[in-house]
């Protein structure tokens, strides 16, 4: 077998660059897991300070928003732990039976901090209880980058609806149906136009949770 110079050339470029690559990963994860206590640290105290009865009005704001920046950081970092442990293939999710209402709870009180200066109204529409197999942790991280996008990207006066039991109905599409629809769009449709497609297979979400 035959090697050429270029062969050999573009093998060396790849392994630096896994390594490289590599390398990037292990200092996400390490930087991540240095963050976590320090920053931890710093939300309880300003935890702690918050209930304090002697703070005036603009203290007692100021300290709000150091507790939604500490909140947003601690996101930030779990963020970069969680990239760091993807990329490394070592992501394990710890599923379990939990209620998603009090998480989601969490993330409307968050949702309704961060657009208060926006006159932005949250409309809440949910069940007593929201009942699912899933990853808490993983599930918190989601909320979190939702209501972040949520508050970044609504307009000021806007409205964001909060609602959902699981019986919303949706048609669900595999691979090769896309892959028909788009043709058919591609051969027929009308440069602009937005297109629904259906499959023929409408199940409820929690429908599909139980398959």
């Amino acid at each position: 077998m035959v090697t050429t110079f270029c062969e050999v050339a573009s093998l060396i470029r790849f392994d630096r660059l896994q390594a490289s690559y590599e390398s990037a990963t292990r200092f996400s994860a390490d930087a991540s897991h240095q963050l976590k206590t320090p920053v931890a640290v710093l939300r309880a105290g300003l935890d702690h300070l918050s209930r304090e009865t002697g703070l005036s009005g603009p203290q007692a704001a100021e300290v709000a928003v150091l507790r939604q920046q500490t909140r947003r950081l601690t996101a930030l970092i779990e963020d970069l732990l969680l990239l760091a442990q993807a990329d490394a293939g070592r992501l394990v999710l710890e599923a379990e039976e939990i209620d998603l209402l009090p998480l989601i709870a969490a993330a409307d009180d968050d949702l309704q901090a961060l657009v208060a200066e926006k006159n932005i109204r949250v409309e809440d529409e949910l069940p007593t209880t929201l009942p699912a197999r899933a990853d808490r942790r993983r599930v918190s991280m989601v909320l979190q980058n939702l209501v972040e996008n949520a508050a970044k990207y609504t307009p000021a006066g806007g409205t964001v609806p909060l609602y959902g039991d699981g019986l919303n109905v949706r048609d669900w599409l595999y691979v090769e149906d896309h892959c028909t629809g788009i043709d058919k769009v591609l051969r027929a449709g009308v440069a602009g136009e937005i297109y629904n497609i259906g499959g023929g297979n409408e199940v409820a979400n929690r429908e599909l949770r139980d398959r």
